[in-house]
């Protein structure tokens, strides 16, 4: 008992763990986890009773880790390695063919759904599989040695800023105490399973293939290790074990003294997630060739009019992926306040050659044009703007309004195909012009 106290103290304030709760978008993780050991532990009722509602149970726990991350793929892998290595139970090929067939059902009704609700994979083809293995395996490192040692924790860890020398450490300190566990405890083929439950929940983050890696953007956040520390702390739960039948006062202090040093970092840490300043300068500071922090907390100055900040944040952005985007339309903004309005429609029409979905762009080029006069293409970029974002009616207005004066009859034809869709006739009053409407969305 003191043995899985210390194991579960170290796992409650480990830093790693603070994003999960601090962060709204680590909360999948924390799902994920209870899902997954829900769906073991019910399998390990199913070997101890024999009762087949217990493995029900588990296909359902299966569906809902699946459905919660798609890294839930390995669990039947897990759940044949716990009965053989753990509880060195045998099945029958009848139960196995039984239990293949459930796994095989969970496992079509979650992909029919994940088609339907996901356009594309990031997982790629078998050959980008290999390629990202064999390019994220340094990651393997990063994730074992903030486990080990939570030291350079970041918000927004990248492979590029990862600490390969303390994580190489870390390796050799859990070979250690593989091969300690192993020699001295009386059923090796734990540490097996130990040993297989990193690997196997450690694969899936780092076999994503992203076609943007090149730029920084090979991102493996820190919350993601948590469900593969179980198996970090389950060889250190069987080294406890075998150390405590002797030295059990000593263990308990060195448990304590680590609880105690884990909370503080951990507290420390979650201040990085009270702010949008916070998480983003850390995020910068710890991620410096991260592309996605420069531009992201030169948003935050953006949002608060400190074009100044913003603007070398942006460029810096740019420096580390000339393709970032939104990089170059926010600059574009920044210069058009500035009232350099050459710069910014330069920075404009970069966007849209480099990203041309992203259609923000189109109305702040469209608004600019308009003002020079050319009313033509001004046209043009609004009802390219529409396309990208029929849902959105200003573009559309807009350009209805830029026919008011040159072309009456056009603009009361657009006027009424506009009010029948649905828009306000107020939104098309006469008086009104289009650079009134595209500026309320600047």
């Amino acid at each position: 008992k003191s043995t899985v106290v210390a194991i579960s103290l170290i796992f409650a304030v480990h830093p790693m763990h603070a994003q999960l709760v601090a962060w709204i978008p680590g909360r999948n993780d924390t799902l994920f986890s209870l899902f997954t050991l829900s769906s073991v532990l019910l399998w390990l009722k199913f070997l101890e009773r024999h009762n087949w509602k217990w493995l029900v149970a588990h296909f359902a726990a299966l569906f809902l880790t699946l459905l919660t991350k798609e890294a839930a793929v390995v669990i039947p892998v897990i759940v044949v390695l716990v009965t053989y290595l753990w509880c060195e139970a045998r099945l029958s090929f009848t139960q196995w063919w039984i239990i293949g067939m459930g796994w095989l059902t969970v496992l079509i009704c979650w992909v029919l759904l994940r088609a339907q609700a996901v356009s594309s994979s990031a997982v790629g083809s078998p050959l980008d599989i290999l390629e990202s293995l064999w390019r994220n395996s340094p990651a393997a490192l990063h994730y074992l040695g903030k486990m080990l040692v939570p030291y350079e924790l970041s918000v927004l860890s990248i492979l590029a800023d990862g600490n390969t020398v303390l994580g190489s450490f870390a390796a050799v300190a859990l070979i250690i105490t593989v091969l300690f566990v192993w020699k001295k405890g009386e059923n090796p083929s734990r540490v097996l399973f130990a040993i297989a439950w990193i690997v196997l929940f450690l694969l899936p983050g780092i076999a994503v293939h992203n076609p943007a890696v090149a730029w920084g953007q090979d991102i493996h956040l820190d919350h993601r290790a948590y469900v593969p520390m179980i198996g970090v702390l389950l060889l250190l739960a069987e080294g406890i074990r075998l150390l405590g039948q002797k030295r059990s006062p000593q263990v308990l202090l060195a448990t304590s003294v680590l609880a105690l040093i884990l909370s503080s970092l951990t507290l420390h840490h979650s201040r990085n997630f009270s702010d949008k300043y916070a998480f983003w300068t850390q995020a910068v500071t710890t991620s410096p060739h991260s592309p996605l922090a420069h531009r992201n907390l030169a948003a935050m100055y953006q949002l608060d009019d400190d074009l100044e900040r913003a603007k070398p944040l942006y460029l810096r952005a740019l420096e580390l992926n000339p393709k970032e985007p939104m990089a170059h339309n926010n600059l574009g903004l920044i210069f058009e306040a500035q009232g350099n309005v050459a710069r910014a429609e330069e920075y404009y029409r970069t966007e849209i050659e480099l990203n041309p979905n992203f259609s923000l762009a189109y109305r702040n080029l469209a608004r600019l044009v308009f003002q020079e006069g050319k009313i033509d293409e001004a046209r043009e970029l609004w009802l390219q703007n529409w396309q990208l974002e029929p849902q959105n009616a200003d573009s559309l207005i807009a350009y209805a309004l830029s026919f008011q004066e040159s072309d009456p009859a056009k603009f009361q034809q657009l006027k009424d195909q506009l009010i029948a869709q649905g828009v306000p006739p107020a939104a098309l009053e006469s008086g009104d012009t289009p650079q009134n409407v595209i500026e309320a969305e600047k």
